[in-house]
């Protein structure tokens, strides 16, 4: 190992030793958690959307765009746009015109991201959203038990109780 090495493994020993854990018992990990959309049955919903052929969503707050958008295809008049109030009111006047539409009910779900891996430190996870959040819908930490890992258990044990400074020393 070179002196660098040594320096990094001293510096994450000293971040796994005192960092939160989030209630987590040991061996923690990180991860990145997102908001997502997912079905939810009426009644229980944290939002509505109204789907045309499959490619336009549009939610309750956009029904301004949406009217706009019924207003530039050119197959409805003031008068049936005048008659919209909500996603309901559009589903019916689209359906008239023979328009594909569907309304759906949705929740917010923290969904762990696949495609990030897991980070030994939450410093590292919080990094890494700063650099790439942009990538995920509200991004935010969490904090996850690698329940029965031994290997991952052992290793992170290593680490947080290894003397890294007399390989240092041996190295200068």
């Amino acid at each position: 190992m070179n002196v660098e090495d040594i320096k990094f493994l001293i510096e994450l020993q000293g971040k796994l030793n005192s960092q939160e854990n989030d209630g987590n018992a040991n061996p923690v990990f990180w991860g990145v958690m997102e908001e997502q959309k997912v079905p939810a049955l009426p009644g229980c919903e944290d939002g509505v959307e109204l789907a045309i052929d499959s490619e336009r969503v549009y939610s309750e707050d956009e029904l301004d765009e949406l009217k706009q958008w019924m207003s530039d295809v050119g197959y409805f008049n003031e008068c049936e746009l005048d008659s919209i109030y909500d996603l309901e009111d559009a589903k019916g006047v689209l359906i008239e015109k023979d328009i594909d539409c569907e309304i759906y009910t949705y929740r917010i779900e923290g969904v762990l991201t696949k495609n990030t891996g897991a980070f030994l430190t939450k410093e590292a996870c919080r990094e890494y959203i700063d650099q790439f959040g942009y990538n995920h819908s509200k991004p935010y930490t969490y904090a996850m038990t690698a329940y029965r890992n031994f290997e991952l258990e052992k290793l992170l044990k290593i680490i947080k109780t290894a003397d890294f400074e007399i390989l240092l020393e041996a190295n200068i």
